[in-house]
This record gives structure tokens, C-alpha cells and sequence, in this order.
């Protein structure tokens, strides 16, 4: 081996040991004339390069160096990292994880939800204060945020995240799209992505989706629904009408979706009817999850579907507040008593179902989903591979985010005063009401 060679392989095996592949690949792709987005694009989906023959001249020693140098860092298995979960190249002897960054790093987190001023509290909720203190103890520096429903105040707050050198964000979007130049800009600093409870949507640039089973969820409300309709509103056909989330939520197409999985077959059969013949998420959809749009959308099918005599049996609603504000209004103008699904385990809603107002909402526990983010960022921080338990879901437009999610519990009169974490605000709640008075 020519002292050349020797030398570009030390140099190159270098690289490897310090995750900084990327770069090389870079200065590599400027002298072969390829960009490297487009070299990039070719060793991960084997699609032959344009200008092949002429890039083999230029590129032949290159591969050799690389082939050498990846058998010298390879002995066990090789572990690249830097700007994403790690990538273990195959290896009959496995060798132990190296940290992808430090154990008292950075980790951004923007969360759309649990503010204390949009829940009327002087503390923030208990997720992110569950994830806060529990990064804390772990040995990391959390870096927490609420946009309080302003997308320019998320976009600059990740903004601030990068700047601080973050190490992980933790993001819980609220538009899908709005954040996806500063995703990409986050990936070249090296930043793993983690999609929390909200997809990140048209975007390469997201790891993983960490959240509670959106689909799950849906066929959990759509099944609370038939229960419910089962035991109160005597034999079928039952009257129903459907509610969806918001366009512009990835969520709310899957939820919607794995509702209709259950009841789709029903309403084809005649056990459920649909007098406003609205059943397509893009009829039913609420856009930006505004209750304003529920009304006025049942203030357009509800007198002409319903007269005086006509009762509505259910609604299918994906969240709490949406679920209370169609009960209000059918109850105003009509007779009818529906049976209704909710999202959220809202304080209003457990109320309204220890009286009897609301059927069912879902419950996901705070501690449980802080608790598994905090167990994934310590796995990536030692250079662990993560174990996802769903690979085919989350498809946001660009690719299947793999996913780890978790089962959430349909909350009913029935387990209304057990179902909750203790001392949570939800058990506080539920321990309020004269039902679980008694």
C-alpha cells in the first residue's frame, strides 16, 4: 500500500471514528463535480449517479479508501453519528455504543400544548413539567417553550433552541409545514428531530414521531361510540353525525380514518345512519379545531336533517371541546340527548361525564408519554438504537416517520374515579364530582 493511500486512509478513518462523514462526503462530492444532496440521494436508495462512467474515474480510489477504512472501524460494528438516530452497520461482533452527544447537553422542547395561561393555571401541565424534571435528573439541560397558538412565536423560539446549541428538539408543532426550513437547518447542525404528539409533515427532515396511537385512539372513540348507543339508545339504526379535527393536522386524518375503520361498516349496513350524508374528513373536517366552525357547520345540517321528531343519536367528536360545543348546540334546538366521543380528558369534560352530559373521552397519561421521552433521549444520547413499534403510519407526505407510540385508555362513567394518574389534575377533578363522591 502506497504512503498515499496509507495516509488518505488514516485520514479518512478519522472521520468515521468522529461522525463527520458527512462533511467528507462533501468536500469529496465538490471535486467530483456531484452535489452532495445528490450523492447523498444515491447510497441510500442505490440509484445508479448520472455521469457514471466518468464519476468511477473519479471516484474508484475514493471508494477503496473508504472500503479500507470502514473495515478498520469496523472490526465490531461501526457506528456513524451526528444529526440523527445512530446507523449501526452490519458486524458478526457487535461492539458497544458510543455517545452521540454529551450527557448534560441541550434538549430544545416546544410544545403546542400545556401552557399555564391556556389552562388557566400558574403551572405549567403536568407532561412538561414531568419532562422537564425528568431530563433534569437524567443529567440534561431542558430548554422549554410554549407558542400559546402563534406559529411565528414557535418558529422563533426553535429558532433560539439552534442557536443555543441544542442537541435534540423536541417539537410539538402547531401548523405541520410552518417549521420545515428550520428543520433542515437543524439537521445540518447535527440536531435529532423528534415529532411529539404532532407529525411534522412534508418534511425529510424529522427522526421519529413519539405520541400516543392516533389510530388507536380513533377506533377507541369510534367503539365507545357503539357502546354507548348500545346501552342508551335502545336497538339500531341510530342517527349519527360526524366531527373531524383540522385540515391542516396530519393527526387528525389518521384519527378520523381509524374511526371510520369501525364505523364504516356499520353505517354500509344501516346500523348507523348519517341523515346529513356528510362522511368524507373533507366535509366533516373543523378547521384549526375551532368550535365557532362546529356550530356554524350544525347550524347548516342539524334543522334541515332533524325536524321535531327526528332525534340524533350520536356524534363522533375528536376532541373534548369540539364533543361539548355539538351537545350544546343540539341540546338547544332539538329534544335530543346525543351520545358523544371526546378527546383529551379536558376538566370540563369530566364533568360533564360524571353527570352524564358526555359519553366517553380518551385519557393518555402524562407521566407515562414524559417518562418514554425521556427513556428515548437517553437511549440516543448513549448511541443506543431505538426500538419503534410502529413503521408504517405516519406518513407524512414525504416518508413513514418510524414511530414509537403508546396505548391510551377510554375514559366512561364506569372508570371515571380510577382511571386518572393520582395527584394529577385529571384525578382532582374526577374526585370532585358528586359521582365519585359518593
Amino acid at each position: 500500500m502506497g504512503y498515499g493511500l496509507v495516509a488518505d486512509l488514516v485520514v479518512l478513518t478519522s472521520y468515521l471514528r468522529s461522525g463527520e462523514l458527512e462533511a467528507l462526503l462533501a468536500r469529496f462530492s465538490a471535486s467530483a463535480n456531484v452535489m452532495p444532496g445528490h450523492l447523498r440521494a444515491s447510497y441510500q436508495t442505490n440509484e445508479p449517479l448520472t455521469g457514471y462512467s466518468e464519476l468511477v474515474k473519479k471516484t474508484l480510489p475514493f471508494a477503496l479508501i473508504l472500503t479500507l477504512a470502514l473495515m478498520l472501524t469496523s472490526c465490531g460494528s461501526a457506528t456513524i453519528t451526528g444529526g440523527g438516530p445512530v446507523v449501526v452497520l452490519p458486524s458478526e461482533t457487535p461492539v458497544e455504543p458510543r455517545p452521540t452527544f454529551a450527557p448534560d447537553a441541550k434538549i430544545g422542547i416546544s410544545l403546542a400544548f400545556g401552557a399555564p395561561e391556556d389552562m388557566g393555571t400558574k403551572k405549567p401541565s403536568l407532561f412538561s413539567t414531568s419532562l422537564t424534571e425528568g431530563l433534569t435528573q437524567a443529567g440534561f439541560q431542558p430548554l422549554l417553550s410554549f407558542p400559546r397558538h402563534s406559529v411565528d412565536r414557535q418558529r422563533s423560539q426553535v429558532e433560539e433552541m439552534i442557536d443555543q446549541g441544542v442537541k435534540v428538539i423536541i417539537i410539538s408543532a402547531l401548523d405541520g409545514t410552518a417549521m420545515n426550513d428550520l428543520m433542515a437547518i437543524a439537521k445540518q447542525a447535527g440536531i435529532i428531530i423528534i415529532a411529539l404528539e404532532r407529525q411534522l409533515v412534508n418534511t425529510e427532515d424529522v427522526d421519529m414521531y413519539i405520541g400516543w396511537s392516533t389510530c388507536l385512539t380513533g377506533q377507541l372513540q369510534a367503539t365507545t361510540l357503539l357502546e354507548g348507543l348500545a346501552a342508551k339508545k335502545g336497538s339500531p339504526p341510530w342517527n349519527i353525525e360526524l366531527i373531524a379535527g383540522s385540515e391542516d393536522d396530519n393527526n387528525a386524518a389518521i384519527l378520523f380514518r381509524c374511526a371510520m375503520d369501525v364505523l364504516g361498516p356499520k353505517i354500509e349496513d344501516g346500523t348507523l345512519i348519517v341523515r346529513s350524508g356528510q362522511i368524507s374528513f373533507k366535509l366533516v373536517a373543523t378547521t384549526g379545531w375551532r368550535s365557532d366552525y362546529v356550530r356554524t357547520r350544525f347550524n347548516r345540517i342539524f334543522p334541515k336533517n332533524y325536524p321535531p321528531g327526528t332525534a340524533l343519536d350520536g356524534i363522533l367528536a375528536p376532541e373534548d371541546t369540539l364533543a361539548r360545543t355539538a351537545v350544546d348546540y343540539v341540546r338547544s334546538h332539538s329534544k335530543s340527548k346525543p351520545i358523544v366521543t371526546g378527546n383529551d380528558s379536558s376538566i370540563e369534560s369530566i364533568q360533564w361525564i360524571a353527570k352524564g352530559r358526555q359519553y366517553a373521552t380518551i385519557y393518555r397519561s402524562d407521566r407515562a408519554l414524559a417518562a418514554e421521552v425521556i427513556r428515548i433521549v437517553k437511549q440516543l444520547q448513549l448511541g443506543e438504537s431505538i426500538a419503534f413499534n410502529d413503521t408504517t403510519t405516519y406518513d407524512n407526505g414525504v416518508k413513514i416517520v418510524p414511530a414509537f407510540v403508546l396505548t391510551p385508555a377510554s375514559v366512561t362513567k364506569q372508570n371515571l374515579c380510577s382511571v386518572f394518574d393520582t395527584k394529577s389534575i385529571y384525578a382532582r377533578a374526577a374526585a370532585k364530582t358528586s359521582y365519585c363522591k359518593n
